[in-house]
């Protein structure tokens, strides 16, 4: 009877001590969520190659585009992403030029190809946003701006942790602004700087986004000239004011 009671008594004060593995992950990927956004809000500048993939499987098709993200995060944040080749389908690669320039209230996209320039406000000037967070709206970087919020938007949960990548997975919740453009989102975080690396996204329609951001140059000096664009007079142009 006292071996019972005694076998009874370690059994349950094993039970009792043993950690739960899923709150050990939710308090892992708290901890990833918290240095992340410490060190996004240390960002004073970026720089980096963008490899950016549209497979739209469905209708099989896919194009690659590769080219350069800019950000300067002093005082009103700016971003450029300029894209200077393409690859449709099976086809070579070919020049192509595209700039996304996001100024805190504004989003212009210039287009070298069809001649054409568009201007679309995003925010009311006296409200700017983060450009990193206007970049969201079109493409699935996330991880620079506002990371602690992304627990309102999506479910997250770890997939991976080395000494190298940590692999995060974010499932859009129904009330997410982001649900209607993302079922999910698979993030990658370098371990070294602690910050993204890659973002691959999955639409409702089983679109697939990868954006992936590489050889990135942190904190150096930029000058202000990187987001001054010359554009051609006769480029057609086509204003779209903010949404009321």
């Amino acid at each position: 009877m006292f071996e019972f009671v005694t076998f009874m008594i370690i059994t349950l004060s094993g039970m009792l001590t043993c950690p739960d593995p899923n709150a050990s992950k939710s308090n892992r990927v708290d901890a990833i969520l918290a240095r992340l956004n410490a060190t996004s809000k240390d960002l004073k500048t970026y720089e980096a190659k963008v490899v950016y993939l549209n497979d739209q499987t469905l209708l099989e098709t896919k194009a690659l585009r590769t080219g350069t993200l800019f950000f300067k995060g002093d005082g009103r944040s700016k971003m450029r992403v300029s894209f200077t080749t393409l690859k449709q389908d099976n086809e070579p690669v070919a020049p192509t030029h595209e700039e996304y320039v996001f100024d805190g209230v504004n989003m212009t996209r210039i287009n070298y190809d069809l001649k054409s320039i568009e201007i679309r406000q995003l925010s009311e000037p006296n409200h700017p946003l983060d450009a990193f967070e206007l970049a969201s709206r079109y493409w699935p970087i996330i991880g620079f701006a506002k990371v602690d919020e992304l627990k309102k938007d999506f479910d997250v949960s770890l997939i991976a942790d080395t000494n190298t990548i940590i692999q995060l997975r974010l499932k859009s919740l129904p009330s997410s602004r982001y649900a209607q453009d993302y079922t999910f989102i698979d993030f990658w975080i370098e371990a070294a700087s602690f910050l993204p690396i890659r973002m691959s996204a999955q639409s409702p329609d089983e679109i697939v986004y990868d954006f992936k951001l590489e050889d990135a140059v942190v904190n150096k000096k930029m000058n202000d000239d990187v987001f001054d664009i010359e554009v051609p007079a006769k480029f057609g142009k086509n204003i779209i004011p903010l949404e009321k």
